[in-house]
């Protein structure tokens, strides 16, 4: 499962990029500038959900709970799909009804990131004093990390 987050979390990386120099510098002044606008906030979502499905593999490397990151990680690639895909769609066509997907992948990618940062279970025997110094760090790191992710993505819709 981790492999399969590390290739779309990369393939997402490399598109997002490909995707934002295509709206810098071919989409400019081929396209109204609202729609430009539009196709920036795909751009922006989809390489932000990138940290966090990366955050989700780090979380499912050291945490006892897999399933919950795991539900995460596919609400955030859900989210990458419908969210920034009817966003390109909607850009680059002008179709308005794209737009009615839209919310639909904000919903999972919502979702994603109070999930993957939430507490997870710990096996009874495995309290915090037991766990090494470097396990228990990064576990605070990739709490800290996902969270700032998740509020990135939702200052991002205010502006």
């Amino acid at each position: 499962m981790d492999r399969a987050f590390l290739v779309l979390a990369g393939v997402f990386g490399f598109t997002g990029v490909a995707a934002g120099a295509f709206g810098a510098h071919a989409l400019a002044g081929r396209i109204p500038p609202e729609r430009l606008v539009t196709f920036d906030t795909a751009v922006r979502y989809q390489l932000w959900h990138v940290f966090a499905i990366f955050s989700v593999v780090v979380l499912r490397t050291i945490g006892p709970d897999a399933a919950s990151e795991t539900v995460a990680g596919w609400a955030f690639v859900l989210g990458v799909v419908l969210f920034s895909g009817s966003l390109y769609a909607l850009a680059l066509s002008a179709v308005r009804r794209w737009g009615a997907v839209t919310p639909f992948g904000g919903l999972p990618s919502s979702s994603g990131g109070p999930r993957s940062s939430s507490p997870r279970r710990r096996p009874p025997s495995a309290s915090a004093e037991q766990r090494p110094l470097a396990q228990r760090c990064a576990s605070s790191f990739t709490r800290w990390a996902s969270s700032i992710t998740f509020c990135a993505i939702c200052a991002g819709t205010s502006s």
